[in-house]
């Protein structure tokens, strides 16, 4: 499974793929600097390998990506939750 700094590495170089700026883990995503497309993209390749656009179960619930609140930090351990879930589907 991939430790917590490994998903905020594969985070930053997504970020940094759609020429996003280097953020640290307590910045919001949206002070990145990425545009409507790069959000998009983005979210794209994290769902792609993280399945965080299909929501993390926390009982009956299903966790809201918040763009415009979320931070780095956040965004981990999101993306720990559903790969969990992933793996324990699979």
């Amino acid at each position: 499974m991939d430790t917590k700094q490994d998903i905020l590495n594969y985070i930053l170089g997504l970020i940094a793929k759609e020429n996003g700026i280097a953020i640290r883990a307590q910045d919001k995503l949206v002070d990145s600097g990425l545009d409507s497309l790069g959000v998009i993209v983005f979210l794209i390749g994290l769902d792609s390998k993280y399945g965080v656009l299909t929501g993390v179960p926390d009982g009956s619930e299903y966790e809201e990506l918040k763009l415009a609140t979320i931070t780095m930090k956040e965004l981990v351990i999101l993306c720990e939750k559903s790969l969990a879930v992933k793996q324990a589907t699979e």
